[in-house]
């Protein structure tokens, strides 16, 4: 390598490090971490209410709005421990269902996560949901892997859903 060469290439990797310390990182990262409630009243402590689970996936709201600005995202995804979390029956490594990595333009404001789990013994557009979380609002970082956040998901009451009859239905 000729000394122009190498003074061409350590210019690269300062310019480089200089840009990637420097937060023009237009993105926020985040690491949701989503759990089954282990414990209280809301606990999925039936073990048929896991081996009703059909599949799950995590909608982004922001900023406090009613519509998610991203639907139907799988959670599919590694898990704390290492293994797959595919939010299915004897699949499901309880209470971890899998860690979503997500990331996001936004150069301000809120983001809210929220699971559904869906039950298996409907299907179609109106698949009744299961069990069901959120987060609360966190904040957009552009150029910052922001701390891991927990969604916890809890059963849903109403019909369908004879252990946890008292709760509200799943939205």
């Amino acid at each position: 390598m000729t000394t122009f060469s190498r003074v061409t290439c350590l210019v690269g990797l300062a310019t480089a490090l200089v840009v990637s310390s420097s937060g023009c990182d237009p993105y926020t990262y985040y690491n949701v971490d989503v759990t089954l409630q282990q414990d209280g009243d809301n606990a999925v402590s039936d073990p048929n209410t896991v081996m009703q689970f059909a599949g799950c996936d995590v909608s982004v709201y922001a900023n406090d709005e009613p519509v998610a600005i991203e639907t139907g995202i799988p959670l599919i995804q590694r898990t704390a421990g290492g293994h797959e979390g595919v939010c299915r029956g004897t699949e499901t490594p309880r209470p971890d269902l899998g860690i979503l990595d997500y990331s996001t333009a936004r150069s301000s404001g809120s983001l809210k996560f929220k699971v559904n789990i869906y039950d298996k013994a409907t299907a179609g557009p109106d698949q009744h949901i299961l069990v069901q979380g959120f987060t609360d609002a966190v904040p957009v970082s552009p150029g910052h892997v922001l701390n891991t956040i927990t969604l916890v998901a809890s059963p849903c009451g109403g019909p369908g859903n004879s252990s946890q009859p008292n709760q509200q239905p799943c939205k």
